[in-house]
C-alpha cells in the first residue's frame, strides 16, 4: 500500500510517501536500499502447452554456420578463454565486427562461451595482442565469476595459420582502452 501526504489542498506537491508491504512500513528511500518483492497474489499454475507461445524466425547470416564449425574444429571444441566444452554454449565470435562475408575469416574469429562472447563484444574483455593474455575491465575483476580469467593466456589453435589476427586484436584492444 502507498499513502501520499500533500502540502496543499489541490494535491500538487507531495511532501511524504508511506509505503508498506506485509504490514511493514518504510519510506521510498529505504525501499531503494532494501528492495522488497511483493508477495505473489496467486499460487503458481504451470502454463498450458500453447499458452503464450509464438513462432520466431531466426535468420542466420550466410557463412555463419561454416564460420562457427571451423572455429569449433580449430579450437578443439573448447572456449579459448574458459576451456568450456559444452557445445550448446559455444559461439563463433568476430574480433573485428561482421561487415561482410570476408569477416568470416578464421583469423578474425574466436570460439567463446556465450556469456564471454557478449562481454567481448561489449569491450569488457580483451586479449592483449602481444602475448594473448586475457584482460578484464576493473568492474569484472571484482566479480568471482570472471576474475580468474584476468591475466590468463588464451588457448590458441595448434596451426599458427589459424591464430587470431594480431591487428584485429589490436583494434579491439584499443576500444577497451577507451572505455
Amino acid at each position: 500500500m502507498v499513502r501520499f501526504t500533500f502540502s496543499d489542498e489541490d494535491r500538487t506537491e507531495i511532501t511524504g510517501v508511506d509505503w508498506s508491504t506485509d504490514g511493514i512500513s518504510f519510506s521510498p528511500a529505504e525501499y531503494l536500499l532494501r528492495p522488497v518483492v511483493p508477495p505473489a497474489r496467486t499460487p503458481y499454475t504451470p502454463p498450458t502447452k500453447t499458452a503464450g507461445k509464438t513462432e520466431k524466425l531466426v535468420r542466420e547470416r550466410p557463412g555463419q554456420v561454416k564460420f562457427r564449425r571451423e572455429l569449433r574444429l580449430v579450437y578443439g571444441h573448447c572456449c579459448c578463454l574458459t576451456r568450456c566444452s559444452v557445445t550448446e554454449t559455444l559461439e563463433g565470435a568476430h574480433i573485428d565486427p561482421y561487415q561482410s562475408p570476408v569477416s568470416d575469416h578464421i583469423q578474425n574469429g574466436l570460439l567463446l562461451r556465450s556469456d564471454i562472447h557478449k562481454l567481448f563484444d561489449s569491450h569488457l574483455i580483451g586479449i592483449d595482442p602481444t602475448n594473448h593474455t586475457v584482460y578484464l575491465v576493473k568492474r569484472l575483476r571484482k566479480t568471482t565469476d570472471y576474475q580468474s580469467l584476468h591475466g590468463a593466456k588464451i588457448n590458441l589453435p595448434a596451426d599458427p595459420s589459424h591464430h587470431p589476427d594480431c591487428a584485429a586484436l589490436e583494434r579491439h584492444w584499443k576500444k577497451i582502452a577507451k572505455s
